[in-house]
């Protein structure tokens, strides 16, 4: 059985954020395709040789601050394999 994004997002922020954990977030999910208009630090974290991936992002919602922390997770098609996990705070990268 496949773990799911909440439970690599939850085990995430246990590990290396624990002071985030009871934030509010809100999620978004695509399945994206590689292609040149990919933005490269996306294309950077992902296998050289597939076509699609799914993109979660998970943005803090109940953040004070004027950028919100985003979070993205890049899953494989069956979302069982993690690609990558990165945390930004300066920017959302657009894809």
């Amino acid at each position: 059985m496949c773990p799911n994004d909440i439970e690599i997002f939850q085990h995430f922020l246990n590990e290396f954020y624990p002071t985030l954990r009871h934030d509010e977030w809100v999620v978004d999910k695509e399945v994206l395709r590689i292609s040149s208009k990919l933005h490269p630090f996306i294309k950077d974290k992902l296998p050289k040789e597939i076509e699609t991936f799914v993109c979660v992002l998970f943005i803090q919602k109940n953040s004070n601050k004027q950028n919100p922390i985003v979070i993205y997770l890049l899953l494989d098609n069956k979302e069982c394999v993690p690609y990558a996990i990165e945390m930004l705070q300066e920017e959302v990268v657009y894809h």
